[in-house]
């Protein structure tokens, strides 16, 4: 479950081990000034810097076993569709979403570009496609508008709960249709 609270921590992970190594190189400076003989001094820079190292080989470790996979890693796993119904399937690729519908007898493809943010645009970013793993939302524009240089017709995906059963968002549309929806989706059965 994506909870407030461990998405923030996981979207931050990077700022944690920002703060890690700067209160390492605080107390590494400090260090040798605390102690009055120089043996003890030595010993003990030498234990904090080997201790120091280690933590620094273990943490990507241990912050991407805590956080599992990224926001795009879930994305794409998984073909997504609505339970119970055959109208309405979405693949994502790290750069382009495909969703597609039944029209009758016949299946209709929309492909789109989008990026995950932190915050939603207003314009759609083009630059920002396929660069961002994690994000609380997803950007998109149909690719005929992005073509046409439509910006504005961006449309935004809020992921309100994401994992190995379930993509629930609630979707606005920008520019000429506007509206509100919340969606849920699950893998599709094999």
């Amino acid at each position: 479950m994506w909870g407030g609270g461990l998405l923030d921590m996981y979207l931050n992970r990077d700022n944690l081990v920002l703060s890690f190594l700067n209160a390492g190189r605080q107390i590494a400076a400090a260090l040798p000034f605390l102690m009055a003989n120089k043996a003890e001094k030595m010993k003990t820079t030498k234990s904090f810097l080997k201790y120091f190292a280690a933590m620094l080989l273990l943490l990507p470790v241990l912050s991407h076993s805590q956080h599992g996979p990224s926001v795009l890693e879930r994305l794409t796993r998984n073909t997504w569709v609505i339970p119970n119904s055959d109208l309405l399937e979405i693949t994502y690729t790290d750069s382009t979403t495909t969703s597609t519908i039944q029209v009758g007898d016949s299946l209709a493809h929309f492909v789109a570009y989008y990026y995950l943010s932190d915050a939603p645009d207003t314009l759609f970013q083009a630059h920002k496609i396929g660069t961002a793993t994690n994000g609380r939302f997803i950007n998109f524009i149909l690719r005929e508008a992005l073509r046409d240089n439509q910006l504005h017709t961006i449309s935004i995906s809020k992921i309100v709960e994401l994992n190995d059963n379930e993509l629930i968002f609630e979707s606005t549309r920008k520019g000429p249709i506007v509206g509100s929806r919340t969606s849920r989706f699950v893998p599709k059965p094999d």
